[in-house]
């Protein structure tokens, strides 16, 4: 009896595997690239809303798998870094950024993961930073055109962040204060 139940619950179990793989759900707060062979076949869910919304997809088992990218907003904070101001004083400055990724398929061929597309935002943010903070002197930094630099912080920040098929939404400066140092003798 034990032999002729063995080949049924392997055919079953093959089955469930097979059955497993075949089908896919993209939440509504995901967008998924599907791959066959390494190559992208379609993309699903994006936020242009041609490529088909949320749901239950099926894919050709161990011939096709499926990447899911973040719809929603990202973001990250860049930590606290020294900047040199117009008038050559400088300052420690601490930002962060809200982003998303809007074409899922550039966005893989530049980043391939979110970690790695974050970690060259972050880049593109420190040098965007350096150039419109560094082209300010220190009072305006602290006080009076705060927000315009932050929206040239995003602006320049976007021209090359949509190489990567990304869209920086916001920027923020958090922290412009003066170095440990120049704020004591200043007191």
């Amino acid at each position: 009896m034990n032999r002729s139940l063995a080949p049924i619950l392997s055919a079953l179990g093959a089955g469930v595997v097979l059955l497993a793989n075949t089908f896919f759900i993209v939440p509504q707060t995901q967008q998924a690239l599907v791959l066959q062979f390494g190559a992208i076949d379609r993309v699903i869910n994006t936020n242009d809303g041609k490529t088909g919304g949320p749901g239950l997809y099926v894919n050709a088992p161990f011939i096709q798998n499926v990447i899911m990218y973040d719809k929603r907003n990202l973001g990250f904070n860049l930590p606290a870094q020294a900047i040199v101001a117009a008038d050559q004083h400088r300052l420690i400055v601490a930002a962060y950024a809200r982003w998303q990724i809007v074409d899922p398929l550039r966005f893989r061929q530049a980043a391939q993961t979110e970690e790695a597309g974050q970690s060259r935002l972050e880049n593109i943010m420190t040098g965007a930073l350096r150039r419109v903070l560094g082209s300010a002197p220190q009072n305006e930094i602290i006080s009076t055109r705060r927000a315009e630099l932050m929206k040239a912080i995003a602006t320049a920040m976007n021209t090359e962040a949509g190489k990567l098929g990304v869209r920086v939404g916001d920027v923020r400066i958090r922290q412009a204060d003066l170095p440990t140092e120049t704020a004591e003798r200043v007191f």
